[in-house]
């Protein structure tokens, strides 16, 4: 009889261990990873370990494509393309930038908001904003319910970008797992925009690969720098 191989191990437990003594440390730690799953399914599947999801199905990085605007847990995996846009990798953005020197780049992450525990007098200086060089940054237009203020503010800013010309090559982009960009590049398109791209790897997927980046400030109405 001949006998099998010793079969490689494709299981392993992945486990975290508190004290016994800490039972609100086990239930805050409990919480966390309830209200973090998705980002750190994000993280284990961005580095290809298999998940196995509550149905027994293999997951995958890419969620579904909605219908509608994604309106909550934004960090989290997003769909492998937008329907009506081009959805571009880190080498196909380099590529389109190399051919189209009239490209929008259109940073839309959100601006970091003050500290509840620093209200004003107090001083609040957060770290700019650095993004794709020559990008001009809108912030606060990803969200899946705008405000009138952050329509009107969208609408002024993609205006003032291309000039009214609805034709004009939009790159929406924020960072990895974002569905910020990806609902401003919807959004866009719903609007009239017709050379829309999706640049869904953002601004760190650039920096990883030893891109210049530059400090970008928010548009302001009657500029767009």
């Amino acid at each position: 009889m001949v006998q099998e191989p010793a079969a490689a191990r494709l299981q392993f437990d992945i486990s975290m261990g508190i004290r016994a003594d800490e039972p609100e440390w086990k239930h805050w730690l409990n919480d966390f990873i309830k209200r973090r799953q998705a980002d750190i399914d994000a993280i284990l599947l961005r580095y290809h370990v298999p998940l196995i999801g509550p149905d027994g199905t293999l997951k995958t990085a890419e969620a579904m494509e909605p219908d509608g605007y994604r309106t909550d847990g934004y960090r989290a995996p997003v769909p492998a393309g937008l329907r009506g846009a081009t959805t571009l990798t880190l080498p196909a953005l380099r590529h389109l930038m190399e051919r189209s020197p009239g490209l929008r780049l259109v940073d839309v992450m959100p601006a970091p908001q003050r500290p509840a525990d620093r209200p004003p007098p107090a001083l609040w200086a957060p770290l700019p904003r650095q993004s794709l060089p020559g990008a001009v940054w809108l912030p606060n237009v990803g969200y899946g319910t705008l405000s009138k203020e952050q329509e009107r503010y969208f609408r002024s800013g993609l205006e003032q970008i291309t000039g009214g010309d609805r034709k004009a090559g939009l790159v929406l982009f924020c960072e990895p797992n974002c569905w910020m960009s990806w609902n401003a590049a919807k959004r866009a398109m719903e609007w009239g925009y017709g050379n829309v791209y999706w640049y869904a790897d953002g601004v760190s997927r650039w920096q990883e690969a030893g891109y210049p980046v530059a400090p970008v400030t928010p548009v302001a109405t009657g500029t767009t720098n």
